[in-house]
């Protein structure tokens, strides 16, 4: 079946607030419900085109409603892949026909994730992301999926889960084969909260799991749209896709060598950092004889 120009997948009924199609030249577009009546504006960048409140017509020329249309508009197949992925997660959920100022919002988040270009040390990245959704997952394979979902929507926080107000976890890792990581000073020291090291030890082989792999199933692990939307930036900041699938890890390996630690306990500068200094850091060995904590006394 086909509105205007668009060929729509599978079934279609008038009722149904999201549909992903295609148009005339084969470029995936998703068509949300509009609830408003106004006139029909259009929106382009590099890679999308918005559309808003248009009127859609069946191939019998009956009139089946305003819809916002978005169209990714690149020739890059992992971009188009991405849309599509993207786009089912965000709209999935709706239920309701939205306003223009609501699909303008979520243009502007899905321009952003494509505006998200790729770290110039990949591999130092690619090592780090591993360790972060290693330890999510093995939050999530004991239980504590009350703590992963506490998982940072924001990369560039100070600390990576932050639990409740007066309770953080720093996660560390390192491709070493001694348990040495780099750290902030106020990652390490900080007034009236608790902070908990997670230390993780990734070692690559040729057997094992992908990063792109594991950022997929934990992609698919969170309901909240931001954190998978930070999947999704993490996915282009390492360049990754389903050919260039990144470094590949022993999961088990990793999860039986998981330690945690108390930051008070783990060494650091001791006293006032001195007034002008600042982004002070150094490197720790936690292979010294440091007490281990359990997880369940995180929390």
């Amino acid at each position: 079946m086909k509105l205007n120009e668009y060929q729509i997948k599978g079934s279609f009924k008038n009722d149904k607030v999201f549909v992903l199609a295609s148009d005339e030249e084969g470029h995936k577009s998703v068509l949300l419900k509009s609830m408003d009546t106004g006139m029909s504006q259009r929106l382009k960048t590099d890679h999308m085109i918005l559309k808003t409140n248009v009127d859609m017509l069946d191939d019998c020329s009956r009139h089946m409603g305003k819809y916002h249309v978005i169209q990714c508009i690149s020739q890059d197949i992992d971009v188009n892949n991405q849309f599509v992925r993207v786009c089912s997660y965000m709209f999935n959920a709706i239920t309701n026909p939205v306003d223009t100022p609501f699909i303008s919002g979520l243009f502007q988040d899905i321009q952003t994730l494509f505006e998200t270009t790729a770290d110039s040390d990949s591999h130092g990245l690619q090592v780090g992301i591993y360790g972060e959704m290693c330890l999510i997952k093995y939050l999530y394979s004991i239980g504590r999926e009350d703590v992963a979902n506490k998982w940072h929507s924001d990369f560039y926080s100070k600390h990576d889960i932050e639990i409740d107000s007066n309770h953080r976890i720093e996660i560390k890792t390192t491709s070493g084969e001694k348990r040495i990581h780099s750290f902030r000073h106020n990652q390490l020291v900080s007034r009236n909260i608790d902070i908990v090291i997670a230390s993780v030890i990734v070692e690559e082989c040729e057997q094992g799991k992908s990063l792109y792999d594991l950022l997929i199933e934990i992609q698919e692990l969170f309901d909240d749209v931001k954190k998978k939307l930070l999947i999704e930036k993490l996915i282009r900041r390492c360049k990754l896709s389903g050919e260039n699938v990144g470094i590949i890890c022993d999961e088990q390996h990793i999860f039986d060598n998981i330690r945690f630690y108390n930051a008070d306990d783990v060494p650091h500068l001791i006293g006032e950092i001195p007034v002008g200094v600042s982004n002070v850091s150094y490197d720790v060995n936690l292979d010294a004889e440091l007490p281990e904590i359990l997880v369940s006394d995180i929390l």
